[in-house]
């Protein structure tokens, strides 16, 4: 926890230090949006340089910067999302984290459910091509 006034006495890296296990966290649940931990630190950091001098709400900063993060995160994928190819290379990186090889015929529709609550949080839906490709090329989708 941080309160007000040493927040604005800090740097952007000692806040980063401070609350960097709230931030991997957010980068974890994020994993398949394409883009490295340092360049992940770079924007936690530049959004902390932008806000920890005029955040001034009663609820705690590190609360604060992780909405922040989680929406800027969430807006991100979607945009990534709007490439095929990329949202390709985002679908085969859950799939081969999510799925496990050779499942049984339950746990194979869990891990269906859990590829098209991840489509529809980010509001997206492959075509048929895609998902064509997608099974053809994807051996634990297949």
């Amino acid at each position: 926890m941080i309160d007000k006034e040493c927040l604005h006495n800090m740097s952007a890296a000692e806040i980063y230090e401070s609350l960097k296990t709230s931030f991997k966290r957010i980068y974890s649940n994020y994993y398949f949006f394409l883009m490295t931990e340092d360049k992940y630190k770079e924007v936690v950091l530049k959004e902390i340089e932008k806000t920890k001098n005029t955040y001034n709400l009663n609820i705690e900063y590190e609360d604060y910067i992780n909405h922040i993060l989680k929406e800027m995160s969430i807006k991100k994928v979607k945009e990534l999302l709007n490439d095929n190819d990329k949202a390709k290379t985002i679908i085969n990186i859950f799939i081969d984290r999510v799925f496990k090889e050779k499942e049984e015929y339950n746990s194979a529709n869990h891990y269906l459910y859990k590829l098209g609550k991840l489509l529809s949080i980010y509001e997206y839906i492959p075509n048929n091509e895609m998902i064509e490709e997608l099974i053809t090329t994807n051996d634990k989708l297949n």
